[in-house]
């Protein structure tokens, strides 16, 4: 099964063909998505602009405007989609960018035009509060241009910009739509509370969690990783790695059921603020938070264990990463401990990495299962 691909486009102004890699893990993989077209089409960029590209996945949006633009800044949660942002800009010869591995509300730089074309899964409290801090870093006569189907809430999106300047409809494909949005003088937009805060309680130890829309199991813990805690072996580990981390629940039992140093990391930025926010929450003291793709950011170090409820909705090229870079990671006789939904047959695919691949539960259709180096 193909886990990497490569994306060619032919610019219908001025013949330039743009070529992108992309893989496993990133919205639309092995398409271009029509809503990021359409903006293509209808937005004119002059020389003079910054722009600042919202979400911007493999970055096609960010080669093929930033190309015509003075200076450019990718934005993208995922660090995945970062590394591949700013790979195919410089693939491409952009020669103004920057990749910002942040969330929008962190960026400082004030921009010309702004562009955003909401992936279908994003929950639309979140983009309306991405709009909202996107209209805070325009300039003077600074716009933003959105795009998206009408199922994916469009509509709402620009009836939240209306509240707070002109919206003009400038372009369509099909279900797409198109605006442009033009802040007023002293325009306001309100930001919207996507946070739940919830207490969980596994074997007798109790935690307290603070998550947002979008993330992972958002306000409650999720079966799979409860399932996992409750048959997990841990006998005094030094070093353990929580990998695809969420909002730090497996860290934040581990700590109180041991006393081992504690790694997490996760691909998005937002979980490993939430992670770290969890861990401080709950008096937890010894610990290490870093974004990075798989085990990237970790790259070199040992672990006793790692403890993973991975996303394997994101492809085989992801899964095969984790598991062959969690073996890696191991010290000799160090094991991985997984859950995973039972119709996914991940045993053989681990015995090709590790010396013996045991299953110990299942358990309402979760299949939990240790590996050791």
């Amino acid at each position: 099964m193909k886990s990497q691909y490569e994306l060619e486009l032919k610019s219908r102004e001025n013949g330039n063909i743009y070529r992108f890699q992309s893989a496993d893990g990133l919205n639309s993989k092995n398409s271009f998505r029509d809503e990021e077209l359409l903006l293509v089409d209808e937005v004119q960029v002059e020389k003079t602009d910054r722009i600042l590209v919202i979400q911007s996945g493999y970055g096609f949006l960010g080669a093929v405007l930033g190309d015509k633009a003075e200076f450019t800044v990718m934005q993208d949660t995922s660090s995945r989609a970062c590394e591949f942002s700013k790979k195919n800009a410089k693939g491409n010869q952009v020669e103004g960018f920057n990749v910002e591995n942040k969330a929008v509300e962190d960026i400082q730089e004030e921009f010309d035009k702004i562009i955003y074309a909401p992936a279908d899964y994003e929950p639309v409290d979140l983009v309306k509060n991405r709009l909202t801090y996107a209209s805070e870093k325009l300039t003077e006569n600074g716009k933003i241009f959105l795009a998206g189907r009408k199922k994916s809430g469009i509509k709402r999106y620009r009836k939240h910009l209306q509240d707070a300047g002109d919206v003009q409809k400038i372009g369509s494909r099909g279900a797409i739509r198109a605006y442009r949005f033009k802040p007023q003088s002293n325009f306001s937009l309100s930001e919207l509370d996507l946070e739940k805060e919830f207490r969980s309680e596994v074997d007798g130890f109790e935690a307290d969690f603070t998550s947002s829309e979008g993330l992972f199991s958002h306000g409650k813990l999720d079966e799979g990783t409860r399932i996992l805690l409750e048959n997990l072996e841990l006998s005094n580990p030094d070093k353990v790695l929580d990998l695809a981390c969420g909002y730090g629940a497996i860290s934040v039992f581990t700590a109180k059921m041991s006393d081992a140093d504690l790694f997490l990391t996760d691909d998005s930025v937002r979980a490993t603020e939430y992670a770290k926010r969890n861990l401080e929450r709950n008096d937890i003291q010894c610990f290490e938070v870093k974004t990075g793709d798989c085990l990237d950011a970790f790259s070199g170090r040992k672990f006793d264990l790692i403890i993973s409820n991975p996303p394997t909705h994101q492809g085989k090229g992801i899964t095969e990463k984790i598991f062959s870079q969690a073996h890696d990671s191991l010290e000799k006789g160090g094991s991985f401990w997984l859950v995973y939904n039972q119709n996914m047959n991940y045993q053989a695919q681990l015995g090709q990495e590790f010396d013996r691949v045991e299953q110990i539960a299942l358990q309402d259709n979760f299949k939990v299962v240790k590996a050791v180096k």
